[in-house]
């Protein structure tokens, strides 16, 4: 496919005869040059390769060529504390819970709640590396009990996040002792 995508956007080749003058070359500033013509060969590799469908993606690539699952993934993302229902993501999306379900599990590659699920794992990761107390991202995420938050924490990220807390803070002590 990426011979493909080579044949059918016309800066490529000329890019790449770029880059290659300037390491047969080398001469002063072409590691930088070549860097910025890496930049933008890569750019206009993505650029084609999303304009010509994106092959067999799933997951974010395949929502930048599914604009109506990329307004979905959007929703989850900005407010990743809300307490998503398959209805309101289908409504969002304009189609039918199954219907939406169906497409969403086929582009993403995982059910919209799985998806939501790791969302929010995520969201309190990043909460609990920023020094939040596990019951305040519990609460925050809706949970009623710390224990059910700690549960769902590590069945979609492999550790609880207690553990998580104890590294972070040993990491920091370590940094500190330096």
């Amino acid at each position: 496919q990426t011979s493909d995508l080579a044949r059918d956007e016309p800066a490529i080749p000329h890019l790449l005869d770029a880059m290659g003058r300037e390491v047969e070359m080398d001469r002063v500033g072409a590691g930088g040059i070549l860097a910025r013509l890496a930049d933008v060969l890569t750019a206009t590799l993505i650029r084609a390769w999303v304009e010509h469908g994106c092959g067999e993606a799933t997951g974010w690539l395949a929502a930048v060529c599914n604009p109506e699952i990329g307004r979905v993934l959007a929703a989850i993302h900005l407010q990743p504390e809300r307490d998503w229902t398959v209805q309101e993501l289908a409504r969002l999306m304009g189609a039918s819970r199954s219907g939406f379900a169906l497409r969403f599990s086929r582009v993403v590659g995982e059910t919209p709640a799985r998806y939501v699920a790791r969302v929010r794992m995520h969201q309190a990761r990043q909460w609990l590396s920023q020094g939040m107390r596990v019951s305040v991202a519990a609460e925050r995420l809706g949970y009623d009990a710390e224990a059910s938050f700690s549960r769902a924490f590590k069945r979609i990220l492999g550790a609880p996040p207690s553990a998580f807390r104890t590294s972070l803070t040993r990491d920091g002590a370590a940094r500190d002792a330096a």
